[in-house]
């Protein structure tokens, strides 16, 4: 069984079938005989003589090796003719396949792949699982669940304040933004199955275009048909990837942020007549080639108007991805609250519970820095949207994914402080305990520093760009 890494061999394989059916439909004539051997072509013309036909001209000439390369030198004057002719050929035929011959390994980007999923098993609410393994342990929700149950088992304004104006948002938030790295995530996927499915077609059109060209030279003329259902086995490969997070539902409709999934299409394959001479082969071979050129650059189209989608269905319902902290101010807390704290339950939130949630987002946020789309996807800038791919689109979610996650962990770091610090008031009820909670407060309000919305995306003519 072949594989793609024997593409190059295969080539070599088609450029010879390519020059035999030249050979063959190029001496065509009731006074042309023609015979084909291992290393040569035996071709005379015949001079009519009465009512039959003698040989008047015969030439040997030189058949290519199985790599395609050589031939066309021959025992007349005519050498250069065919050698000029073979070489055509043969550049015909780099033309068309040269763009394909080192598309991207599938399995670098699955390692990406890989990394994307982490994330979203880190930020998940339950188990997620991809091919039957199951990815992250619904740890960080957990955790927080038990914050709450703390917070339930206590009273007070205070107490109350930070599980509905830090815990509850922080939570929220949280779902959101796996939302976004599991679609963000699921583009990766598609780039996966699109280049697997690429490599796969490529290989499949060379080997049915060299019998194709064979066809024609031993007058056993082959059709050419190559199944290419590039679009939807991508589409199929996007919502794999998101279903197990839950929030894919009824053909890549959402549930809670409204972010864009891709549709299917009618996909029309390749079906062509049985070619009977060199000419139409060749036809046929670069329409073949034509159709898989444009159906792999719709496919990474659709992956890049995704990303670009999305990028917007997150700015557009930012609310739900980017909680603003709302500090605890000393002017708001009561005497009568130190009569509703269970410093156990305190000390298990700031010094265990919250922590966890951090180091968790602070480990999303690292995970999402890791991954890399641009190296694994280069290819012949011909191929699909050009050279990186959907890169920079990708790299622009990323980016706000990274910042968002980031500031959910600078946010959760800096809320048990100022918890801290408001029970620590609420139990001296001095002026020291005030002012530290109050300069806290100060540096609370100048947020993290990060700026996940400071660029935005925009269509530019001839595809789509973030600036």
């Amino acid at each position: 069984m072949t594989a793609y890494s024997d593409v190059p061999m295969l080539v070599g394989r088609l450029k010879k079938a390519a020059i035999d059916a030249y050979m063959r439909s190029s001496c065509d004539s009731a006074l042309t005989e023609y015979e084909v051997h291992d290393d040569y072509y035996m071709v005379s013309t015949l001079v009519p003589q009465g009512p039959a036909a003698a040989p008047s001209d015969s030439k040997r000439i030189t058949r290519p090796g199985d790599d395609g390369q050589g031939g066309g030198h021959t025992n007349g004057d005519s050498t250069m003719k065919y050698v000029h002719k073979f070489n055509e050929i043969r550049s015909a035929i780099d033309e068309v396949v040269e763009p394909w011959l080192d598309l991207p390994d599938p399995q670098r980007i699955n390692t990406e792949k890989a990394k994307a999923f982490g994330v979203v098993g880190i930020l998940a609410a339950d188990i997620n699982t991809q091919a039957g393994a199951p990815v992250g342990v619904g740890e960080l929700h957990k955790t927080l669940a038990r914050v709450n149950q703390k917070i339930n088992d206590m009273s007070g304004a205070t107490v109350m304040s930070f599980g509905m104006n830090f815990i509850d948002p922080l939570q929220s938030a949280i779902q959101g933004v796996e939302e976004g790295v599991a679609y963000w995530g699921a583009c990766l996927a598609a780039e996966q199955k699109m280049f697997e499915r690429a490599r796969h077609i490529v290989l499949t059109a060379i080997e049915k275009s060299t019998e194709v060209f064979r066809g024609v030279a031993d007058n056993e003329y082959q059709k050419l048909n190559i199944i290419l259902q590039v679009v939807n086995e991508v589409v199929e490969a996007f919502d794999a990837f998101v279903e197990p997070t839950g929030f894919l539902k009824n053909g890549s409709t959402v549930v809670k942020l409204g972010l864009k999934g891709m549709k299917k299409i009618t996909e029309e394959d390749v079906k062509k007549g049985a070619p009977e001479d060199y000419d139409s082969a060749m036809k046929a071979f670069k329409n073949s080639f034509e159709a898989i050129t444009n159906r792999v650059r719709l496919a990474e189209e659709k992956i890049q108007q995704t990303l670009v989608d999305n990028y917007e269905v997150m700015e557009i319902n930012h609310a739900r991805v980017d909680m603003t902290m709302k500090a605890l101010s000393s002017s708001e807390i009561g005497k009568a609250d130190k009569l509703k704290i269970d410093m156990n339950h305190v000390d298990d939130i700031v010094n265990r519970g919250m922590p966890k949630v951090s180091e968790l987002l602070e480990n999303a946020a690292k995970k999402t820095s890791d991954v890399f789309l641009s190296d694994c996807v280069r290819r012949d800038p011909r191929v699909g949207v050009g050279e990186s791919g959907p890169s920079r689109q990708f790299d622009q979610l990323k980016v706000l994914l990274y910042k968002l996650v980031a500031d959910l962990a600078w946010e959760s770091r800096t809320g048990t402080k100022d918890f801290e610090l408001a029970i620590h008031y609420i139990q001296t009820q001095d002026g020291q305990s005030k002012a530290a909670l109050d300069s806290f407060n100060e540096q609370v309000n100048k947020g993290s520093g990060l700026t996940p919305w400071d660029k935005r995306p925009h269509n530019v003519k001839g595809g789509y760009s973030i600036a």
